[in-house]
């Protein structure tokens, strides 16, 4: 858990009071549907007219989603642009470990200590490099840095 600590901390430091700012657009951008649906609503209902509030409701609802999308945006960018902090940067000092870990529990799996019986310690310790070089590139590939600080802020509560 401490890794992930560490993570928020330095989202922190580059944001300061932002984050509950931050927090709020990315809640904005998750439920737009329903800011633009009550404002096409109320426009309807001061109008009595069922068109204007499907208009309203669909407009506000397409505004509030581009909004909130571009500013996430803008801060992923601020955060990953900032000193030390590029997308590789990030992934090795706070995710690379716990992927290290699994592979290591895997090269212990009886099929794998019948195969690595063969090798040596230096061998042994050479396919475990490889191997983790492969999957680490394999893993920072899939992982999505979409809206990356909105997310962590919000689900490492």
């Amino acid at each position: 858990m401490a890794r992930i600590d560490g993570l928020m901390e330095e989202i922190a430091v580059v944001f300061e009071d932002k984050t509950s700012s931050i927090s709020a657009v990315y809640f904005l951008k998750r439920h737009f549907y329903l800011f633009g649906g009550a404002l096409g609503f109320v426009a309807g209902l001061l109008l009595r007219d069922f068109v204007v509030f499907l208009v309203v409701g669909g407009v506000a609802s397409m505004v509030v989603y581009a909004y909130a999308e571009n500013y996430l945006l803008k801060i992923d960018h601020k955060f990953f642009s900032s000193p030390g902090r590029s997308r590789r940067e990030i992934f090795d000092r706070y995710y690379a470990g716990e992927i290290g870990r699994r592979l290591a529990l895997r090269m212990t799996e009886p099929e794998q200590l019948v195969e690595n019986e063969r090798l040596t310690v230096e061998q042994t310790q050479a396919l475990f490099q490889r191997k983790l070089s492969v999957e680490l590139d394999q893993e920072f590939k899939r992982s999505d840095w979409h809206i990356f600080v909105a997310e962590c802020l919000h689900y490492q509560k």
